[in-house]
């Protein structure tokens, strides 16, 4: 768990780490990510990691809150980790809930991060 900065093909891209987490502190770690990216003065990539996670629905309900208001302002694009079965279905419930267009899953972080990073 935790995020930083991480540097790519010489870009920085945002990387997010919920692995692991309990609904409770991915609540919680979200709101300390938006703060970050509301800090930041120019749109960012975001990486962000989902591993061992279940995706309950008080946390869909504020990462699709904080999506409008926050991330899909804050990043151009957004790819996601660890997303599998029933995840697959809350990713597509919140693209569509947020508008989000910009927004893929990867199996590895180098396809991942090569996708952020390109035109």
């Amino acid at each position: 768990m935790g995020y930083s900065w991480k540097t790519y093909s010489g870009e920085r891209v945002f990387y997010c780490d919920y692995s692991g987490l309990k609904t409770d502190e991915m609540i919680k770690f979200l709101h300390e990510t938006c703060e970050i990216l509301k800090k930041s003065t120019e749109k960012v990539p975001l990486l962000v990691n989902f591993e061992n996670t279940t995706g309950t629905a008080e946390f869909m309900n504020e990462v699709k809150r904080l999506g409008k208001e926050v991330i899909s302002v804050k990043t151009t694009k957004t790819a996601l980790l660890g997303i599998t079965g029933v995840k697959s279905v809350l990713v597509q419930g919140y693209a569509f809930f947020t508008g989000e267009k910009k927004l893929k899953t990867f199996q590895t972080e180098k396809e991942a991060m090569d996708w952020l990073l390109s035109p």
